[in-house]
């Protein structure tokens, strides 16, 4: 019984966060403010995907090095003919 009242309590949590968020793109769109906004989430989010697959490519370069030296084989003793 506890769970269907959790969930049941969840449901009208997101329901009233659904109607706040609906009544504040509402309020920015009457206001013509909504499309500024979405310009600027869009651009701030276009500068965040070109510095994180910098980030991304320069960890990949960093990383794959150690990778390599790891990998290479170490000579311990040299190989002597019999």
């Amino acid at each position: 019984m506890e769970n269907s009242s959790q969930q049941s309590d969840f449901k009208y949590k997101l329901k009233g966060f659904l109607y706040i968020f609906a009544g504040i793109v509402l309020l920015l769109d009457r206001m013509h403010l909504l499309q500024d906004i979405v310009h600027y989430l869009i651009l701030i989010g276009g500068l965040f995907l070109i510095s994180y697959g910098v980030i991304i490519t320069r960890l990949y370069k960093v990383i794959g090095k150690l990778i390599w030296k790891k990998s290479e084989p170490k000579p311990d003793q040299p190989i002597e003919n019999e």
